[in-house]
């Protein structure tokens, strides 16, 4: 599980990377389970709370997000390549608020094949993007920054 959030305003976790197998076999880090995966690499939380990949509640993974992430990070060949783009800020997924525990839900136990929208915001505009996921680990890297933090460059 990563938490980040509170004080701790320049906080970035990484599970590391997935490892493959000669035979093609998909390994997940820290026994994480083998998922659907769209590609998300990296989000970042602006002056709130969240966590990805956290506690298994009756064997469901959750997301939850006390405010909108924004896309910090794309995986290159992966479902969400050309669809997301950095900067854009997640607001639903499959209808569902991206605040809320249906949606931090959905999001953390995506299925191979099962295609999943997501409402974003880019450049002030609503778009919806439909993705279909495909094996993989749905570990995305979590930065939570401060308000004041918010227009520096390197963040």
């Amino acid at each position: 599980m990563r938490r980040a959030g509170s004080r701790f305003l320049r906080f970035v976790a990484c599970l590391g990377p997935v490892v493959m197998h000669a035979q093609g076999a998909i390994i997940c880090p820290r026994n994480f389970p083998v998922t659907g995966d769209i590609g998300l690499a990296k989000l970042k939380c602006v002056g709130a709370s969240c966590v990805v990949n956290g506690g298994k509640a009756g064997g469901v993974r959750r997301h939850e997000f006390n405010t909108e992430p924004i896309v910090a990070g794309v995986e290159k060949g992966s479902p969400a390549d050309g669809a997301l783009r950095v900067g854009d800020t997640l607001m639903a997924v499959d209808g569902a608020l991206i605040t809320t525990r249906r949606a931090g839900e959905r999001l953390a136990n995506l299925q191979p094949g099962v295609p999943i929208t997501l409402r974003i915001r880019r450049a002030g505009s609503a778009l919806d993007l439909r993705l279909v996921p495909v094996r993989g680990c749905n570990l995305p890297d979590l930065s939570v920054i401060g308000r004041e933090d918010r227009e520096r460059p390197d963040r």
